[in-house]
């Protein structure tokens, strides 16, 4: 078992909206290969996203009576994985995955009209994605 924290915050460019991403992923491994040593071994996960996401944004989306101010949303992914640890040297591991997730989000968006008051817009979305990766560890 393991438990990710991830802080992701990005601005792609000058005028672009700015994102900020926190959440856990909990994932349970099995390893496969009972006789082989765990830093060479296979295995297969299951895992769980669980995020909040803010986007503020960069250049206004202006419109004649209001502008958008703030997105708000909680992310829920869940997949599996494939992936392999591989051994480099005596305390350097590689561990590579590549799995499927499927995302749920649920949020809202914050306006601002033109004479200063707010108001929300609730959305929700899905859809499927791919999730991989690389991590470099470290055993004592």
């Amino acid at each position: 078992m393991q438990l990710l924290y991830n802080n992701k915050r990005g601005t792609p460019g000058l005028d672009a909206p700015t994102t900020s991403i926190n959440g856990f992923v909990p994932e349970v491994r099995y390893y496969l290969r009972k006789k082989e040593d765990l830093r060479k071994k296979p295995f297969v996960a299951a895992f769980v996203e669980l995020y909040n996401l803010k986007i503020y944004p960069g250049m206004p989306e202006f419109n004649l009576n209001y502008t958008l101010n703030e997105t708000n949303g909680d992310i829920i992914s869940f997949g599996v994985l494939l992936g392999k640890n591989i051994a480099i040297g005596n305390h350097f591991l590689l561990d590579l995955f590549i799995g499927y997730k499927y995302k749920l989000i649920d949020g809202s968006k914050t306006y601002r009209n033109i004479d200063g008051s707010y108001f929300d817009v609730a959305f929700s979305d899905q859809g499927s994605g791919v999730r991989l990766g690389v991590n470099i560890g470290y055993s004592f």
